[in-house]
């Protein structure tokens, strides 16, 4: 791929992210040709049935792998991912955590505005 820089969600995404009707859409592991969110399923992300865990889970691990299949050279410089797992010997349970770190300009915020 050639240089980009990234910063535009068609260009990180990808062809499986859509913006309609003021709807943001990123497909799901049941899509098959183009999926974000790999780990997810439509039975996952049902609106009524599914789980809201595996939602978030699935759009915090679908981030941090879009950032890093970019090159490091051509990564956006303003935001930066981080993955950690550990299993407790006791239970055997797995804990994921992700830190999210965007740096954002007050003056290029447009609508969103985290110190509000």
């Amino acid at each position: 791929m050639a240089y980009s820089s990234y910063d535009k969600p068609g260009e990180f995404f990808g062809a499986g992210y859509t913006l309609g009707s003021s709807i943001v859409g990123l497909t799901t592991a049941t899509e098959g040709a183009n999926p974000i969110l790999t780990q997810l399923t439509d039975t996952d992300a049902n609106a009524t049935t599914g789980q809201t865990q595996q939602v978030c889970l699935a759009i915090a691990d679908a981030l941090y792998q879009k950032l890093l299949a970019i090159d490091a050279a051509n990564r956006p410089t303003n935001m930066a991912i981080t993955r950690q797992s550990s299993v407790d010997d006791t239970t055997s349970t797995r804990t994921i955590s992700y830190v999210m770190t965007f740096k954002a300009d007050a003056s290029a915020l447009t609508t969103v505005r985290p110190e509000a």
